[in-house]
């Protein structure tokens, strides 16, 4: 019951009907609005006596209101009788004495007579009601003076968790400067600072003769860079050391993780301070392996994209060592901030290997060998080097990166694209001009009766086909490996061969069914005498070959009502979706060099729409292909490269290609024959990495016979009827520490990644701390294990800090692995260890 409750019922006994109640208080900071407010219930004035209004007093409680109940109420001791000009009144009225420190103590639950000077030194927190109330939210039953503290703490920093890194955090976000922080300020006067610092040195060992709230920051910021560095920091900084350091990493470890205000008000203090303390020239000084696992500063990650940058640069990079390097900082804090930058770097890491690989290989032997080289291997090249420059333009081709943007780019002109073309010239003039197409590799021109018509004699098999212009090999193998993590998907890819020369045109009339072939004099396809030049032309020729076929542009498709969309399926059996993104792009000078970025979107696209067929629309099979590919060099034309103009009757033609009848071949070019399609005319095609002279853009091009342009994507898709969890399974991740020993502050665990990631395993990302119950000692960390390499590559170490405190020998606690791979949480495995911590900082 607090001091309210007993008024309340000292007004509510006895039996007259005016009640004078007169109350000596000896806290001067009560606050009466809420006794008048519960006193005004009564019927019950609250009156507040002076030592300068007795007079005024003594007339209005005996002359103006004589019969009313009054509460006198002063803020001093009760005078002595022969000084107390209201004696009389107060001889015949009642007299209310409260002992606050009791009833709060009754209050609060606590019976300790040693924690009566704790409410006694604190009373002016308990003055507000509003606070009383709020510490009664959060404290347990009976708490003792440490949970007092922390919970008066938690109040006035505004947080309902009366944690020590919580409370602190909510402090220093308010600033740094101890007179402009109100939170400080309000410690100071309704708490005690020496209380409040004696609380800094507990839990995050700070102590300063004049202790400020910069300098504590600067304390618990040292210690964090400290620890995640190999070497010694300078001795001007020395002075911030703490003898609770793991504690002061923990906690800045915890408010970088935070979101919002807090996030935002922690970068700047550490950009400011990271100016202040020199750490650019500090860590400047040091090879990179010393300062990998730093992730107090973001200059580190600056420096070690430089750094990286120069190496790839000068073709001097360790690529093992990086590859380790990249995947410590990918689950560092600052990582997803330069993660624009990190992109095209790691692209450029993994084309270090693929290149290697490459210079050494010998040429294919033949066009079946030429077609799997590509496809199993080559088409990493132009991926990477996709990836490479997709990045660099996304990032706004920083300073950083022009040099080594121009390494490989000469690299994948002169090199690759330069070395393929001779290959593929050779294998031209010896075999593929006269027996186009290779041998036992599927075909454009044979893609219905060879891939469809099989599926239409099941009974009711309904047939998705998705038709993405100018989407090549090497995006459609991105494509199938993202898909590949899909739930109960299974996919397949195969090469598949275009149609030469490979232009829209021609190739779109490939994918549909048709026995004979015909060119118009404009370029244009027919196929059985029926045009295929537009959409409804090609659903036209769908239905002639089955009546139960529609054709629809994917965009549309996926832009229809649920309902709608359901509605104009029904009872069809093979369905043709037509996208255009890449090709539209880069068939335009004005927009060409943002081809990469149509890939981007195009592979974005194409994701979500398989995924809500198989979803939203029931869709059991999906098959996904394109018309021609593209070849892409941002770089000018060498001379070289440029070829004379075809002479003849010419029905379509471009930079790479010319189709008609009576062409004529200049220096530079191949001629291809068409008899394999069944018809009389010739083609024409640019070898090398040649371009005919013509209007438009000279970077995206297509048409020619290089593998990027004439070697296409088959990707079969097909919805699993088992639950694909039994079938591609997460890596398992386990604790390979021979000792279960914690026996130092800093504890290093190794951890084993049991299976690479494959067809048959995804990886695994999970979220590690260590625990006694459900209180977190060490410092949290998240970690993607998703090694392709051998056993013996499938180590990592990862280092824990212990919290600070005295220990028990033979203590146990839980080392506690979460699986946070699908963005959910669940319990993947818990490890139980030892705890032989001893420490003099105690």
């Amino acid at each position: 019951m607090d001091v309210i409750d007993k008024l309340v019922d000292r007004f509510r006994t006895g039996d007259s009907e005016r009640k004078l109640v007169f109350w000596y208080d000896t806290n001067p900071e009560r606050e009466l609005e809420p006794v008048r407010e519960a006193l005004s219930a009564l019927g019950v004035d609250v009156w507040e006596l002076t030592e300068d209004n007795q007079f005024t007093t003594k007339y209005q409680l005996e002359v103006v209101a004589p019969s009313q109940s009054y509460l006198v109420y002063a803020r001093f001791p009760e005078p002595e009788r022969r000084k107390n000009w209201l004696l009389d009144i107060l001889l015949y009225s009642e007299k209310f004495e409260a002992d606050d420190i009791a009833v709060l103590m009754s209050r609060f639950h606590v019976e300790h007579l040693a924690v009566r000077d704790f409410f006694q030194k604190h009373r002016r927190f308990f003055n507000s009601n509003d606070r009383a109330k709020r510490l009664e939210s959060i404290l347990p039953p009976e708490p003792t003076r440490e949970q007092l503290t922390l919970g008066m703490l938690a109040v006035l920093a505004g947080t309902l968790s009366p944690q020590p890194g919580r409370i602190m955090r909510q402090v220093l976000v308010k600033g740094l400067d101890d007179e402009h922080n109100k939170v400080y300020q309000d410690i100071a006067k309704f708490f005690n600072l020496d209380d409040f610092w004696r609380f800094v040195a507990d839990n995050f060992g700070y102590e300063a003769e004049e202790p400020s709230l910069k300098e504590l920051f600067n304390t618990l910021v040292y210690n964090h860079f400290a620890l995640a560095v190999d070497f010694e920091l300078p001795q001007a900084l020395a002075g911030y050391k703490s003898r609770l350091a793991n504690s002061c990493r923990i906690f800045i470890d915890d408010w970088l993780s935070s979101s919002g205000q807090a996030a935002d008000v922690l970068a700047s203090y550490l950009k400011e301070l990271q100016t202040e303390w020199g750490i650019a020239g500090i860590l400047g000084n040091q090879p990179v392996e010393a300062y990998q696992r730093c992730d107090t500063f973001p200059v580190a990650e600056e420096l070690i994209i430089r750094k990286l940058a120069e190496e790839l640069e000068h073709e001097t990079v360790n690529q093992e060592l990086w590859n380790e390097i990249l995947s410590e900082r990918r689950s560092k804090h600052w990582y997803n901030r330069y993660e624009p930058l990190y992109r095209p770097l790691e692209a450029a890491l993994r084309l270090v290997k693929t290149r290697l690989r490459f210079e050494g290989m010998r040429a294919p032997a033949d066009g079946r060998e030429w077609v799997e080289m590509y496809s199993s291997e080559l088409y990493q090249a132009d991926q990477l080097a996709r990836h490479f420059f997709c990045g660099y333009q996304d990032a706004h081709a920083p300073e950083v990166l022009q040099g080594l943007a121009m390494r490989i780019e000469y690299w994948y002109n002169h090199v690759f694209l330069a070395k393929i073309a001779l290959w593929t010239d050779r294998l031209l003039d010896e075999f593929l001009l006269k027996k186009w197409p290779v041998g036992g590799v599927p075909r454009q021109w044979r893609f219905y009766q060879e891939q469809i018509e099989p599926l239409l004699r099941r009974p009711s098999e309904r047939v998705f086909v998705i038709i993405s212009d100018a989407l090549r090999y090497e995006a459609g193998a991105e494509l199938a490996a993202r898909l590949k993590e899909k739930p109960n998907v299974e996919i397949e890819l195969k090469p598949m061969q275009a149609a030469l020369p490979g232009y829209t045109a021609l190739g779109m009339a490939g994918l549909l069914p048709g026995e004979k072939l015909s060119f118009r004099e404009n370029g244009n396809v027919d196929l059985d005498g029926q045009p295929t030049v537009s959409l409804a032309n090609r659903e036209a020729v769908l239905q002639k070959r089955h009546p139960a076929s529609r054709a629809k542009k994917l965009k549309e498709f996926m832009a229809m009502q649920t309902k709608d969309a359901a509605a104009w399926l029904k009872n069809r059996r093979v369905v043709y979706f037509y996208h255009d993104i890449i090709d539209s792009t880069g068939d335009s000078q004005k927009s060409e060099l943002y081809t990469f970025r149509a890939v981007a979107d195009t592979l974005r696209e194409l994701e979500g729409s398989t995924g809500r067929l198989f979803g939203t629309y029931g869709a059991a099979r999906i098959i996904i292909t394109s018309d021609h590919g593209f070849l892409f060099q941002s770089a000018p034309l060498e001379p070289t490269e440029k070829a004379e103009r075809v002479e003849g009757k010419i029905f379509s033609g471009n930079r790479r290609f010319a189709l008609g009848v009576g062409l004529s071949v200049p220096a530079g070019a191949r001629k291809l024959s068409l008899a394999y399609l069944g018809v009389e005319e010739e083609a024409v095609l640019a070898a090398g990495l040649n371009r005919f002279a013509a209007a438009g853009g000279a970077r995206f091009v297509h048409g020619g016979a290089l593998p990027q342009e004439a070697i296409l994507p088959l990707i079969i898709c097909r919805k699993r009827g088992v639950n694909r969890r039994t079938e591609q399974k997460l890596v398992d991740v386990r604790l390979v520490n021979r000792e279960r020993l914690v026996t130092d502050y800093r504890y290093k665990a190794t951890f084993f990644q049991e299976q690479k990631v494959d067809n048959e395993f995804r990886p695994r990302h999970l979220r590690m701390a260590f625990y006694q119950g459900d209180e977190r000692i060490s410092n949290e960390v998240i970690l993607v294990f998703d090694s392709v390499e051998d056993a013996g590559r499938r180590q990592v170490e990862v280092f824990f800090s212990f919290r600070e405190k005295n220990y028990l020998s033979g203590e146990r606690c839980l080392l506690r692995l979460e699986d946070v791979s699908s963005g959910g949480t669940s319990p993947y495995r818990e490890e139980e260890l030892e705890l032989r911590l001893y420490n003099s900082i105690f």
